[in-house]
């Protein structure tokens, strides 16, 4: 529970003027309203607000857990807004960021822990860890682009558009430049293949790639 600074409230109670040296009889604490009512002998009811200038109050981060899509380029972009799982400060939160606010498809695909951190108005800092888990993007258009960024291998889901592997209904296309390798018991399937110039699919002897009814066997190199 946060600390309350007890000599703000008895010190700015507002309605009518600061409060009198009078005695106190109860006090009434709502956290949901963020505010204090004080019962005097003979001066009524005052009441404030919670937290002011004073404030103790520190920040609570709350975080939530998450499913990072990877984007068309295959990273993994955490936004606070959607790692924050309802932090708050009776103070204000000032600013919420994380450590961690892109991922290559490599490392999200590792699992990384994203921490997201709150900052009242006046320096306070609360932290809270995420665990995020990591899926592959939606693919709109049902065709995905080679990137080739990590190896050369077929089945390395980062090595594609979006960060997943292509589906049997998608067209598929290879840039020039590359060699891409299907790998011994592999069997590739999609729905087109365009292999620009100076580009290579090289496909092991007992592997295979299907485009739709053709099926291309092992040991086959598109030039």
């Amino acid at each position: 529970m946060p600390e309350i600074d007890l000599e703000y409230i008895f010190s700015a109670l507002p309605i009518g003027g600061n409060l009198p040296n009078a005695p106190i009889r109860d006090i009434d604490i709502n956290y949901t309203s963020q505010t204090v009512k004080v019962g005097t002998f003979g001066w009524g009811i005052w009441e404030s607000d919670l937290y002011g200038a004073g404030c103790a109050a520190y920040p609570m981060a709350v975080c939530k857990v998450v499913d990072l899509k990877l984007n068309k380029q295959g990273l993994a972009i955490d936004f606070v807004e959607m790692l924050d799982g309802g932090s708050y400060d009776y103070c204000g939160i000032d600013t919420m960021y994380s450590i961690s606010e892109v991922l290559t498809c490599e490392e999200a695909m590792e699992g990384m822990v994203i921490i997201l951190f709150v900052e009242d108005d006046l320096g306070n800092k609360d932290s809270c860890m995420i665990d995020a888990s990591v899926i592959s993007g939606n693919n709109p258009n049902n065709t995905r682009f080679w990137f080739g960024s990590v190896n050369t291998f077929w089945f390395n889901e980062c090595n594609w558009e979006y960060g997943g592997l292509p589906e049997i209904d998608e067209t598929v296309t290879i840039p020039s430049g590359h060699v891409v390798n299907i790998g011994e018991n592999a069997i590739a399937q999609v729905k087109s293949l365009t292999v620009k110039e100076s580009s290579k699919i090289r496909i092991h002897e007992l592997g295979s790639l299907n485009v739709e009814q053709y099926q291309f066997l092992g040991l086959y190199n598109f030039d």
